[in-house]
């Protein structure tokens, strides 16, 4: 068996060594180029989406408003709905209401007032 010269032949490029770095002036230059570039690209995306987030902002803080004004509303309705069953169904809620807002009595009954100052206007 005869082994030829040319199977065991070293592969040079797996023991090359690796290229030289850069280093000195050209390198630094280099990394700076690259760190301005990158800083100059971080500015421009923000500049970009600022003004959405601006006004992704501005709308949760008007939803977050009409939230809280519906809430104020359907506790008003939700008043309404219990007063106005109370004049449907209870008389003597009704006559309250009639005594008190539209000055009505009875033959003979003599209504005293006390106003307060807030009343008055």
């Amino acid at each position: 068996m005869r082994i030829e010269q040319d199977e065991f032949r070293w592969d040079q490029s797996a023991h090359e060594p690796p290229p030289r770095q850069r280093t000195g002036l050209v390198g630094h230059a280099i990394r700076f180029v690259v760190l301005l570039i990158a800083l100059t690209l971080l500015v421009a995306l923000w500049a970009l989406f600022q003004p959405q987030l601006d006004r992704q902002a501005a709308l949760q803080k008007e939803l977050a408003e009409r939230e809280r004004q519906l809430a104020q509303v359907e506790r008003e309705r939700d008043l309404v709905e219990r007063q106005l069953a109370l004049v449907r169904h209870d008389r003597e809620y009704l006559e309250i209401i009639a005594r008190d807002r539209l000055h009505l009595r009875r033959p003979g009954e003599t209504i005293l007032r006390i106003l307060r100052p807030s009343d008055e206007d």
